[in-house]
């Protein structure tokens, strides 16, 4: 079976190492703690990912509280320019989430790998 890697994978996987970077500096910055060293317990770098997890669910609700969809469309043509708006932007908002959230995978993983020798 052969794979193909399509240009939204490769774009999304390039959004996540930037924030994967962004993180790091982070962390060389002092903003938090290392929970990626070797030795820290997974329940720690699990309470991290939970964290990160939790505020895209957040906004994951604020999406279904706000659906816009469910707005009246004989609206006049203003508000529903401002309703495709607050969609963009909290999709976007979701967006950034889960990077986050994908970011803090690469991250354990890349402590799991470090520590069983991958």
């Amino acid at each position: 079976m052969s794979h193909v890697t399509n240009n939204e994978t490769v774009r999304a996987l390039a959004v996540v190492e930037t924030e994967r970077n962004r993180q790091h500096d982070l962390l060389a910055a002092g903003k938090f703690p290392d929970y990626w060293k070797d030795g820290v317990p997974d329940f720690h770098r699990l309470a991290v990912l939970a964290e990160e997890f939790g505020e895209a669910a957040k906004e994951a609700c604020e999406i279904l509280h706000n659906d816009t969809r469910l707005w009246p469309e004989e609206e006049a043509p203003m508000v529903l320019e401002h309703r495709n708006h607050v969609r963009k932007r909290l999709k976007g908002l979701l967006r950034n989430e889960l990077v986050q959230v994908a970011a803090v995978c690469v991250a354990w993983i890349e402590s799991l790998d470090s520590e069983i020798g991958q």
